[in-house]
C-alpha cells in the first residue's frame, strides 16, 4: 500500500525534528494529533530507535577500543616505570657493592700492614683451675 505524499512529507519533517531535538520523539509518540497516522509514526519511531541503537553500539565499541588502547598504554608505561626503578635499584646496589669492596680491601690492607708491624708474641697455654 502506497503512502500518501503528505504522510511521507510529515514523516520526513518529523524525522528531522526528532534528530534535531530528542524531545520531539516523546511528542510524536504521545500527541493525539498523530493518531490518524499512528502506524506510520510508530514505524518511523521504531526505525529511528534502531538507527540510534546501531549508532550507540558503534560509539560504545569505539570508546571501548580507545579505553583498551589507554589501558595498554598505561600497562606499558607502568612496566617501563617498574623497569627503570629496577635498573636504578640495581645501579645503587652495584655502587654499594663497589663501595663495600673498596672498604673491605682497604681494611684488609691496613690489617695486613698492622700484622707485619706487630711483634710476634708467643702464646702460652693457660691452665684453668
Amino acid at each position: 500500500m502506497a503512502m500518501e505524499p503528505q504522510v511521507k512529507q510529515l514523516l520526513v519533517s518529523l524525522s528531522k525534528a526528532i534528530k534535531g531535538d530528542r524531545r520531539f520523539f516523546l511528542t510524536a509518540k504521545t500527541d493525539p494529533v498523530f493518531d490518524s497516522v499512528r502506524t506510520n509514526v510508530d514505524g518511523l519511531l521504531d526505525q529511528l530507535t534502531r538507527e540510534a541503537k546501531i549508532q550507540a553500539e558503534k560509539e560504545i565499541a569505539s570508546a571501548q577500543s580507545v579505553l583498551n588502547e589507554v589501558e595498554d598504554w598505561h600497562a606499558h608505561e607502568a612496566a617501563f616505570l617498574e623497569y627503570n626503578s629496577a635498573l636504578n635499584t640495581m645501579a645503587k646496589a652495584k655502587e654499594n657493592f663497589q663501595t663495600i669492596a673498596i672498604l673491605v680491601t682497604l681494611m684488609l690492607s691496613r690489617s695486613q700492614k698492622r700484622l707485619k708491624r706487630r711483634p710476634k708474641v708467643l702464646l702460652m697455654p693457660i691452665k684453668l683451675i
